[in-house]
């Protein structure tokens, strides 16, 4: 259950990568002060491998620790990023 749930949290941090470029392409602005102000100092692309590859470390870490700590790693990570990803999807889709 544990890889299932460190799948699900990679695809959502592939997911939240694209939607975020696109969106941004798009003209929409970034909501995360910290990622807005990396993006202008280092450009979009080098920010969000950056910030995505981190994450995806973090993960990987989380997977690697005892399970009782993973699964809680990942209950406070999943929705988080959940909400991230229909965010963009909801954005972009024109339904906000």
């Amino acid at each position: 259950m544990l890889r299932l749930l460190l799948g699900l949290n990679l695809a959502l941090q592939a997911a939240d990568w694209v939607l975020t470029y696109h969106g941004l392409a798009r003209g929409f602005e970034e909501g995360n002060v910290f990622l807005a102000h990396l993006m202008t100092q280092v450009g979009v692309g080098p920010a969000l491998v950056l910030v995505k590859g981190l994450s995806c470390v973090c993960l990987l870490g989380v997977f690697g620790t005892a399970p009782a700590t993973a699964w809680l790693g990942f209950l406070v990570v999943t929705p988080l990023m959940t909400t991230a990803v229909l965010s963009w999807l909801t954005l972009l889709m024109g339904w906000w």
